[in-house]
């Protein structure tokens, strides 16, 4: 029998022995229950509370396993009904036009767009509020990048053209804003025509379209020019790309003896 002061509790450790970090699996016993005579009986009730921590800790993963199961199905469930209810009802004008008909109201697809259309208008005087901060900044960094819009039976793919104004990584004060233009393609009369009366820098990718905001037969004057690292680095690392420029070595040689197969 091991000695123990009344009112004294007692862990018992159950797992490795770390000073550093604790016990990562122990016992708590209080001086009324009765400790083990002898070595191989305490390495009995070790081994028995060693095997109800596993089987607790085994219960609570299978637990959360079910959960996060649970969790993910509910998403995709959601996600297959949204899909579903896109493809019955629709997201756009014209669709939306058959599913209140289906409804029993009778809502044109000139009245919706007319709807868009006055909304629209009314936040015309709210862009061109943004415009104007966004163009009084010293710098600017513009991009573009591709949105579907629609047309006569398709639907073409369009471009929204952004100019970002942000001063707070060089100490401005003024606060960050972003200007939005959508056009139906990409022609080169679009980015040259937004920026009209800036006259900062423009940092952009290597799009031709921005060229002539750089020339100095421009209208108030040629934009400077900041290129963009990440466009120049690019080739650089397909370059280094060692893999794949193999691999496209041994396609264009297997090519090239196609080729000049009789």
């Amino acid at each position: 029998m091991i000695p123990v002061p009344n009112g004294v509790k007692v862990w018992l450790a159950t797992g490795y022995t770390d000073m550093r970090r604790g016990f990562p699996g122990r016992s708590l016993m209080d001086t009324a229950d009765r400790l083990p005579d002898d070595l191989a009986s305490a390495h009995a009730m070790i081994l028995a509370e060693r095997a109800a921590r596993r089987e607790a800790e085994a219960v609570a993963a299978r637990a959360q396993a079910v959960n996060s199961h649970s969790d993910a199905l509910i998403a995709r469930l959601r996600l297959e009904i949204e899909k579903l209810r896109r493809d019955i009802h629709g997201s756009h004008s014209d669709r939306k036009s058959e599913r209140y008909a289906r409804e029993g109201i009778d809502l044109s697809l000139s009245t919706l767009a007319d709807q868009v259309g006055a909304c629209t208008a009314v936040l015309k005087s709210l862009h061109g509020l943004i415009e104007t901060h966004v163009l009084a900044a010293e710098r600017l960094h513009g991009d573009d990048t591709t949105a579907p819009i629609l047309a006569k039976g398709k639907t073409d793919t369009g471009r929204i053209w952004t100019d970002v104004r942000d001063d707070r990584p060089f100490g401005g004060t003024s606060p960050p804003a972003a200007l939005y233009y959508v056009s139906r393609d990409r022609r080169q009369e679009h980015p040259e025509r937004h920026p009209k009366t800036f006259t900062g820098i423009l940092q952009a990718d290597a799009y031709g379209g921005y060229n002539p905001l750089f020339k100095a037969e421009r209208h108030c004057g040629p934009l400077t020019q900041a290129l963009c690292w990440s466009h120049s680095r690019r080739k650089f690392f397909v370059l280094a790309d060692i893999a794949t420029n193999a691999k496209r070595g041994r396609t264009r040689r297997r090519s090239r003896r196609w080729r000049s197969r009789p």
